[in-house]
């Protein structure tokens, strides 16, 4: 399950509580929401009536590819798909998450916009002196952009680039689904186990 960041009640970030006996419990007050969002426990009210109102308004998760997904737009969860995801010879490369405060346009013009590897990214992989972007493609597809480029720029990090083959060419692919591109809303998950 999946939930806005804030309990019905008083507002206070779920984010910041814990799940006990696979409810997810409010920092605040130690409200109780089962997995379908709705409060099923009010600890200084044990015997009293649960308001109507103290239900969480969740959205439909998928955990796939090593990553939680989550729908904000409510009913199926429509995921891109990633064949490779398990195709000998490729690697899957989760990186650490970084919260940029950008819309998801702006991410994604970043992740596309190779150019600015060599500057923002020279103590990590890229070269300064190799700022030439190789020409790439660029096709519309039906719910998304996908671009396809080759590079002499390996994707090992500087402490690594001894394990790149010599003159190899690293083809990267970037996907963009549309399905990736709703507006920013701050989340609580959890899986239920």
């Amino acid at each position: 399950m999946a939930a806005r960041d804030v309990c019905p009640h008083r507002g206070a970030p779920l984010s910041q509580g814990w799940v006990d006996n696979g409810n997810l419990v409010c920092p605040y007050h130690g409200l109780e929401y089962a997995a379908g969002g709705r409060c099923v426990h009010i600890p200084s009210q044990p015997e009293g009536p649960i308001p109507d109102r103290l239900c969480l308004a969740t959205c439909a998760v998928r955990e796939a590819y090593g990553l939680v997904w989550v729908s904000l737009g409510g009913g199926e969860l429509p995921l891109p798909e990633f064949p490779a995801w398990n195709t000998n010879g490729y690697r899957q490369i989760l990186p650490p998450s970084i919260d940029i405060h950008a819309s998801a346009g702006r991410q994604t013009e970043g992740f596309i916009d190779v150019a600015h590897f060599a500057w923002i990214h020279h103590d990590s992989f890229a070269d300064r002196s190799d700022p030439v972007v190789p020409r790439y493609s660029v096709e519309r597809r039906p719910n998304g952009l996908r671009a396809e480029y080759v590079s002499t720029v390996s994707n090992f990090p500087k402490s690594m680039q001894h394990r790149a083959p010599e003159g190899f060419l690293w083809r990267r692919v970037f996907e963009w689904s549309r399905f990736l591109a709703n507006r920013r809303r701050s989340l609580s998950a959890r899986r239920d186990d």
